[in-house]
């Protein structure tokens, strides 16, 4: 008999002999109208690994791929020879619908969030079990990378690859290979001696912004409001833990301040004295943008949160309804934001120190 499998986001039947997976609906993408096309991937990826053919049936508008093989072990899971299992196969496909349907068609980017690791893996907890009883569930990662290109090509977009955090070597080497920009932090890109990188040590093929809504803005930053709101939120496990993590802080800055120094953009009346530099000011901030607008990188941004001189970060991860994620005002009007003076002259900047041509 054949059973059900039901894994987050993947619809899938199997059996013993095949396995199949329905698209259909109002999001039906016109490139899955292609049946040689779909054939000919699934084809050359089942290479060798004891497939008997692939069918494509069709009806009422919707779409079902069928891969046939007398290898049951293909179908329900990984063998001990590392073959991939149906339903990362298929997921390849739902992949390829998901992203040709949504994202694509309508945007000149797309930045790659958490997908950057769940193109290799992700960390799966059943449903209302403790973590200990989770495991990490591979997936197809030059397959999923390969079809990003491709469709990168077909809609002319860029992609933005998030690989911030614990993001191994070679996985960035296989994004930089399919072209997909890095993602270059001005907090995190330090030397080994905690020195922060000069701008030409930044990647050409990268985007490089100050921060991100998961971060504090820079005027956060400086005042050090993250530390405080972590410490309200009970984030450290005592006193000591925050004083440290409130220590760090200063020493942050006080690499900014000189790495601002070596590149002659220290705002007047700032020097490597923390004390001359109390808050982020919007020279201050400039200055940050600046450095960055000499960086080689391909893409610089500037967050409006930052232009505005924000101070709460947009977004607080490990919280859900403890911090007001996703609800905060800016201080000005929408209506506003196109003539503030401060966004304008940071614009101006950033136009002058990364001239097109």
């Amino acid at each position: 008999m054949g059973q059900k499998v039901s894994p987050v986001g993947l619809r899938l039947g199997v059996n013993r002999g095949w396995a199949s997976r329905w698209f259909g609906g109002a999001r039906y993408p016109q490139y899955l109208k292609d049946d040689l096309a779909i054939r000919t991937f699934l084809t050359k990826r089942l290479k060798n690994m004891g497939v008997d053919n692939v069918q494509i049936d069709r009806g009422n508008n919707a779409l079902r791929v069928t891969i046939h093989t007398a290898r049951p072990g293909l179908i329900i899971g990984r063998g001990g020879q590392g073959v991939v299992s149906g339903a990362e196969l298929l997921s390849v496909a739902g992949f390829l619908e998901g992203r040709h349907a949504q994202a694509f068609p309508s945007f000149g980017s797309e930045r790659m969030g958490a997908p950057v690791m769940a193109f290799c893996r992700l960390f799966w907890i059943p449903r209302g079990r403790p973590a200990s009883e989770g495991t990490y569930v591979h997936y197809p990662f030059e397959d999923l990378l390969a079809i990003l290109a491709l469709e990168s090509v077909r809609s002319k977009t860029l992609v933005i690859g998030e690989d911030l955090g614990t993001v191994p070597d070679w996985i960035r080497e296989q994004l930089a290979k399919a072209r997909v920009l890095s993602y270059r932090v001005f907090y995190f890109e330090r030397a080994a001696d905690g020195a922060m990188k000069s701008p030409g040590d930044y990647p050409v093929q990268s985007l490089a912004v100050a921060t991100t809504h998961d971060l504090p803005t820079l005027t956060g930053f400086w005042s050090g409001e993250d530390v405080q709101v972590r410490a309200k939120l009970g984030a450290f496990t005592d006193g000591a833990a925050h004083h440290h993590a409130w220590e760090e802080r200063q020493r942050e800055k006080g690499a900014i301040i000189s790495a601002l120094k070596r590149e002659s953009l220290l705002p007047n009346g700032v020097t490597e004295d923390l004390a001359t530099a109390p808050t982020m000011t919007t020279d201050l901030c400039r200055a940050i943008h600046t450095y960055l607008a000499r960086t080689p990188s391909c893409i610089v941004l500037a967050n409006l949160e930052d232009g505005l001189g924000e101070l709460s970060q947009t977004n607080l991860p490990g919280t859900v309804d403890s911090h007001p994620n996703w609800t905060r005002k800016y201080a000005i009007r929408v209506d506003e934001i196109m003539c503030d003076e401060r966004l304008r002259q940071l614009g101006s900047v950033l136009c002058s120190t990364r001239q097109l041509g």
